[in-house]
């Protein structure tokens, strides 16, 4: 298995470029949807005042009234509120393709030790509704819990005593550490999802699976990601727009009222200028780095435990994307071979009247260890196998082939 530092010094360039591109192929997709939402709204309000106006009467002060009474209930609000929903499910698509495209450049360069840059691309379109299905479970299966838990939470403080008080703070503590855990026992899913080709659910129950068995490394990648993206990189951003802030103000003006004034309206400013200059071109690259880490933990440390074998060695040019696609070619593969010597073998009967008993016997033994080889398979979470399954697999067919 090749280090973070190998893969990270041969192909860090290349994966850093096809994360920039596809963050910017994002950004100008979002932002011609958000103008065409605009315009579709505009031209719905439009088409709205043109048909209810002709009913208007300025000396009616009513008249107002039963206009925008009209609007309401011919569905007006509704329509806001539906072509809100499709905006953010499209932001939500989004969102799911550069996800699967980013964990699908660092799994590349780990199996393969090559990268193209079209594998954002492909692999992100491929893996996108996927994805977005699996984000949407992700946020769904703990928000019951946790709505409860703030409910709870703010009848409690409503109380207006110590017992309430105190209950209103455990129940903040109960929901943030529900929150955490729920972050944790879903933290490995796209990545499951993309790695092994598993569905929504499989990768839902891998990921909870990872956590239960190897907590600590779960935890570590966990905490690598929020450690280098959100702290280093979020919290030291906002850090130095505050300064360059504060720079700019300080040389401005001389009392601080005014310093403190012109800081807060100069934030905004240099915000927007910092994310246009600077976020665009380094966000990406810190995205890289943890994505890069948190793969590479996951086929070194934590891939065994959930029966599949290990990652060794790199150049093997395989078809890492498809493993149920390889598990049912294999299969066929496998299948065909039995076909051709059970032909051979019935032929064999067919022209000798002899069957000795050792054969018999054999073919028993070799039954045996298909039916074992097949109870083996179904033990694993979802059907994969395990490289090295398929290698006595394989050799069991040999075996067999030649009896």
């Amino acid at each position: 298995m090749p280090s973070f530092s190998e893969i990270f010094k041969q192909h860090g360039l290349k994966m850093y470029a096809s994360v920039l591109l596809g963050n910017l192929v994002v950004f100008f997709t979002a932002l011609a949807a958000y103008f065409v939402f605009i315009l579709l709204a505009f031209i719905f309000i439009g088409l709205f005042f043109a048909t209810t106006l002709g009913g208007f009467d300025p000396s009616n002060p009513d008249s107002l009234d039963s206009l925008f009474s009209t609007g309401l209930s011919t569905g007006f609000v509704i329509m806001g509120i539906l072509g809100f929903m499709i905006f953010m499910v499209g932001v939500s698509l989004l969102t799911a393709f550069l996800q699967a495209g980013t964990i699908s450049v660092t799994i590349q360069p780990i199996l393969e030790g090559s990268l193209s840059i079209g594998t954002f691309f492909v692999q992100g379109f491929k893996k996108m509704w996927k994805m977005f299905l699996l984000n949407l479970t992700i946020l769904f299966l703990p928000s019951i819990p946790i709505i409860l838990l703030i409910v709870f939470t703010v009848f409690a403080f409503n109380m207006g005593s110590g017992l309430g008080l105190f209950i209103g703070i455990v129940l903040v503590l109960a929901t943030l550490l529900l929150s955490i855990l729920c972050y944790l026992l879903f933290f490995h899913a796209p990545i499951v999802l993309v790695a092994e080709n598993a569905g929504v659910f499989d990768s839902v129950k891998a990921s909870i699976q990872l956590c239960k068995s190897k907590f600590g490394r779960v935890f570590g990648s966990s905490f690598y990601y929020f450690g280098i993206y959100y702290l280093l990189y979020s919290i030291g951003s906002l850090i130095l727009i505050f300064l360059i802030s504060a720079l700019i103000s300080g040389v401005t003006t001389d009392n601080l009222d005014d310093f403190l004034f012109y800081s807060l309206n100069t934030f905004s400013t240099v915000s927007n200028l910092y994310n246009f200059l600077i976020g665009w071109w380094v966000s990406p690259f810190f995205l890289t780095i943890v994505s890069l880490l948190v793969t590479l933990r996951y086929y070194k440390y934590l891939r065994p435990t959930l029966g599949l074998a290990p990652i060794e060695n790199t150049g093997s040019n395989q078809l890492y994307f498809g493993l149920k696609s390889h598990q049912n070619q294999t299969n066929d593969d496998r299948n065909d071979q039995q076909s051709s010597s059970s032909s051979t073998a019935n032929s064999e009967i067919a022209s000798s009247e002899k069957t000795s008993k050792p054969e018999d016997e054999a073919s028993s033994s070799e039954s045996d260890r298909h039916s074992s080889s097949s109870d083996h398979e179904s033990k694993l979470s979802w059907g994969f196998k395990s490289d090295s399954s398929s290698s006595d697999n394989s050799t069991n067919d040999d075996s067999g082939k030649s009896s």
